[in-house]
């Protein structure tokens, strides 16, 4: 356990201290250092100083958010550290790319889910199962990235590995429409 900023008791989640050792959260304690050494009272002055808002602090600390690159640099200069920056781009990287990762994941499962395990061009059952158990289908983008599409679920179905390679390679406008269609009826419930 440990004192938070509110001066309330909470227990430590593990993260990567800047030598990629498991320790407490890092980026509070950065943050906790600055105040300290810069004598402010509390984070709203810590977030006015920084020039972000006092919910954004908050939500660092609460593991939600990690420092941008610029504000990072800006918080290990001001602390006398430059030479980590090399180390924080690192966390902050590796930050981000867990997190998108655990984001399409997540959007993966939603988009197969909404399917219901059945192709959504030919209408069959998703033709084998995942180890976990779960129907294989692809995950197809209506209007690829290249055309300006995006990877969200009102441009994503889930097709079964043949129809999602008749879609890459050959489409068909009655194909293209009927997904069409079948997105748009997502979108009216």
């Amino acid at each position: 356990m440990r004192e938070n900023y509110n001066g309330n008791m909470e227990e430590n989640a593990p993260t990567k201290d800047l030598k990629g050792i498991q320790t407490q959260p890092v980026w509070g304690d950065i943050l906790d250092e600055l105040r300290i050494k810069e004598s402010l009272v509390n984070d709203t002055s810590l977030a006015r100083s920084l020039g972000v808002t006092r919910g954004y602090i908050s939500l660092i600390r609460m593991g939600k958010k990690d420092l941008s690159l610029r504000l990072a640099e800006e918080v290990f200069r001001r602390l006398g550290r430059g030479r980590d920056v090399d180390v924080i781009k690192e966390l902050i990287v590796e930050a981000r790319i867990k997190s998108r990762y655990q984001n399409l994941a997540w959007l993966r499962r939603y988009i197969i889910d909404r399917a219901n395990g059945i192709c959504q061009l030919c209408s069959n059952q998703a033709p084998f199962a995942e180890p976990d158990g779960r129907p294989y289908l692809e995950i197809h983008q209506l209007q690829p990235a290249s055309q300006g599409g995006v990877y969200r679920p009102e441009n994503l179905v889930a097709l079964c590995p043949n129809c999602n390679r008749k879609m890459g390679i050959n489409p068909t406008q009655k194909d293209a429409e009927r997904l069409k269609t079948i997105l748009e009826g997502y979108e009216n419930k």
